[in-house]
């Protein structure tokens, strides 16, 4: 692998291997400070099963494009735009994969049994091309100039 082919790879690749990492450990949290919430509602546990995940992509977003900015001569505003746009994308993917679940009757859980079939494919279609414009977008954007 040559230098010029293996700097816009590693820009690229960066972000997301931060947002696996991130997510591998803002779930579990997420889901256990949502456990213990004892919401009767559970309208405060969903949002704290979501909020949890999303801001530590932020951040990890915001930290890879300021590491890329400064590495690699782009400018920092691309380079942060284009590393919040690849953080999101493992996180897109794991939601098309449990809507696509969630139409199976293997995978009937709390959730999936109180959303229809349709509901679900529509989630998994928009999750799903929410992340091939977002990889497309930070693709353009941290490529070098």
């Amino acid at each position: 692998m040559s230098t010029e082919t293996g700097r816009p790879v590693a820009r690229v690749a960066g972000p997301l291997i931060a947002s696996v990492v991130v997510l591998l450990f803002a779930l579990p949290l997420a889901w256990m400070l949502a456990y213990f919430m004892n919401d009767d509602i559970q309208t405060g546990d969903h949002i704290v099963f979501l909020a949890v995940p999303i801001v530590e992509l932020l951040v990890a977003g915001i930290v890879a494009g300021l590491i890329i900015g400064r590495s690699s001569g782009t400018g920092y505003a691309r380079a942060i735009t284009g590393a919040l746009s690849l953080v999101f994308v493992p996180l897109l993917v794991g939601a098309t994969a449990y809507a696509l679940l969630s139409v199976t009757p293997l995978f009937d859980d709390a959730i999936g049994s109180t959303v229809s079939g349709g509901a679900w494919l529509a989630v998994a279609a928009v999750a799903a091309l929410l992340s091939v414009l977002l990889t497309r977008l930070g693709v353009r954007l941290l490529r070098s100039s």
